[in-house]
């Protein structure tokens, strides 16, 4: 099962979203329970940058967006379960 907390839904454009579950779902590489996503302001577009620590992994993605956001977002998975929240509410 796939969740997001109320906060991050509130905050987090739903085509942010949807990008940083098809980067999660579409990685080549063996998946850290904990997934990062930074997400930044670069010139005016919504500058994604997904990364785990073990293994050492990451990969960097434009968006073009009329709402970027500057946010630290993670996914756990734990027990088959998967959350989206913001890195306040870990």
């Amino acid at each position: 099962m796939r969740y997001i907390t109320s906060n991050a839904e509130d905050r987090i454009p739903v085509e942010t979203q949807l990008l940083m579950w098809y980067l999660f779902d579409t990685m080549n590489e063996e998946k850290d329970y904990l997934q990062i996503f930074d997400l930044k302001v670069s010139n005016g577009k919504q500058l994604v940058c997904h990364h785990q620590k073990q293994p050492q992994w990451s990969e960097e993605v434009f968006l073009l967006t009329d709402n970027p956001i500057t946010e630290k977002v993670y996914i756990i998975t734990e027990n088959g379960n998967e959350t989206m929240l913001l890195a306040e509410d870990y």
